[in-house]
Parts: structure tokens; C-alpha cells; sequence
């Protein structure tokens, strides 16, 4: 394969990057990732390449080639399209939030472990209205960290019981992930935080969240957040209240 067909910039189903060459390696560039932890891309095949590193470590890219071996289209995971782009893709509206830095504090924190002590110790899964001094997002960072449970964000604040039902089909939701017969949660507070407070009722049209982790070699990692729905539905107060719903 002649890695430097692919070099130029890349649509993937509305997912934008760059493929760049420097000091031998091929690089991802996603506009919303940190500098110094771009992923490689690492030859998996005749005419594939794989990502090494990043939110699709391990993804798959396939390639044409016309007869100067510049690739002119392929595709990712073998079903999304890929289509080459003239300039670099710009940074969409609400991508690359980076966490709020929660600074070490030993009074707070004990009020974080009374708090989730009397969390976990609850027999009947009754709701715990939050009222510690610190804001909220700390003690949703502080529960993150301990990877002790799963998060649900939702608007109903008084569920009882989780079903494994699904109704919407996610948009290039190809290999299932994002339309089974399931109870989503995640392991990142914040991001079901978002699903939390957003009113649903009151959103039509777009609606764009997520969460990307960039690592590196050394162990380091970045988590980078998007978060943004049309900017037309703002007037209408697309925020509410909700519950953050902790499960084993």
C-alpha cells in the first residue's frame, strides 16, 4: 500500500479528520483532539489500515487506489463511506469540551465519601437529593473516578425499575451498538449527566453528545466531550431537571 495515498483529509459518515506524515508515522488529526495524542495509523492489510491509539483504537480503514496510488475514496469498518475533503475539517460547534479540573481538597472530598457511603448503604434504592456545597459535576467526576458504578441520565426523576427497551435507531448505528434491546448507561458521570438535563420533549432535529478518549503510549489519557443541539431550540429552554441514576 503507498501510505502517502491516503495523507489529506477525510469525511467518515459526517465524522472529519486529517491523515498526516510526520518522522515516518501516520497520524490522525481529529479536530477536537489534544495535541501530542493524535492515533497512528498502522497497515493491517493489503489495501487496510488500522487505528492504533485513540477513540477508534483498533477501527478499521480500507482503501482505492487509482493507478498513481493516490486513494480516492473507502471506507471505515467496511460499511461507512469514506469521502475525500479539499480543506481541514473545522472543530463543530460544541466539540472539544474538556472536563472542569477538580483540584485536590481534603475537606470536600471527605463530604464526597460520607455522601457516597450513605449512597451505597441504602437498601431500598431510594433517590438522595444532593446538597453538599460543592458543585455537582465534583462529586460526578469524584464517582467517575472510583469506577464503582454505571450511570443513566434522565429526565424522570422517580424510575423504579429498568426495562430493556429501545425505541430510536441512531444514525449510521451499523453494527447495533446504539439500538438494543437494553439498559445504556455509561462508566462517565458527565456524559449522562447531559441526558439528564437535557429535555427531550422539547428537542427536534439535531442533537449531538459524546465522549472520546485520546491515550497515548506512556499511559496518559484526555477525555474530550461534544455536546450541542440546534441552536434554534435555545429560546425554547432545552434545559431541565433530572436524576442521575446509579447502577451496580
Amino acid at each position: 500500500m503507498n501510505l502517502q495515498g491516503v495523507v489529506g483529509h477525510w469525511d467518515a459518515g459526517g465524522f472529519a479528520f486529517s491523515i498526516v506524515e510526520r518522522d515516518g508515522e501516520f497520524l490522525v488529526i481529529h479536530p477536537d483532539g489534544p495535541a501530542g495524542f493524535e492515533p497512528r495509523l498502522v497497515q493491517a492489510g493489503p489495501d487496510e489500515l488500522m487505528f492504533d491509539g485513540g477513540p477508534y483504537d483498533g477501527g478499521l480503514l480500507s482503501f482505492a487506489f487509482d493507478g498513481d496510488g493516490e486513494a480516492l475514496s473507502g471506507s471505515a469498518g467496511g460499511v461507512i463511506p469514506l469521502t475525500r475533503l479539499e480543506n481541514p475539517p473545522d472543530l463543530a460547534p460544541g466539540s472539544g469540551l474538556r472536563a472542569p479540573v477538580v483540584a485536590p481538597d481534603a475537606d470536600r472530598d471527605a463530604g464526597f465519601e460520607l455522601l457516597w457511603d450513605q449512597i451505597r448503604n441504602r437498601s431500598d434504592g431510594g433517590s438522595i437529593e444532593y446538597q453538599l456545597d460543592a458543585p455537582v459535576h465534583q462529586f460526578v467526576q469524584f464517582l467517575s473516578r472510583r469506577q464503582a458504578v454505571i450511570f443513566h441520565g434522565s429526565n424522570r426523576t422517580e424510575i423504579n425499575e429498568f426495562l430493556t427497551l429501545r425505541n430510536p435507531v441512531e444514525l449510521h448505528d451499523h453494527g447495533g451498538r446504539g439500538n438494543l434491546g437494553a439498559v445504556y448507561g455509561t462508566h462517565d458521570g458527565l456524559w449522562a449527566l447531559f441526558f439528564a438535563i437535557i429535555d427531550r420533549s422539547q428537542i427536534e432535529g439535531s442533537i449531538r453528545n459524546g465522549v472520546s478518549r485520546f491515550s497515548r503510549g506512556d499511559g496518559a489519557s484526555i477525555d474530550v466531550y461534544n455536546f450541542s443541539i440546534h441552536y434554534e431550540l435555545l429560546p425554547v429552554a432545552p434545559d431541565t431537571n433530572g436524576a442521575l441514576y446509579l447502577l451496580p
